[in-house]
């Protein structure tokens, strides 16, 4: 229970972090500069 909802949690900060990143860094125009 403890591992199922510490994996949540650090999924959860994980997808919040890649949607403020996203509104923040344009990853379309640095993926295509890759």
């Amino acid at each position: 229970s403890i591992t199922f909802c510490a994996g949540k949690r650090k999924q959860t900060r994980k997808e919040l972090f890649l949607i403020e990143m996203d509104q923040v860094v344009p990853w379309k125009g640095l993926i295509a500069l890759i």
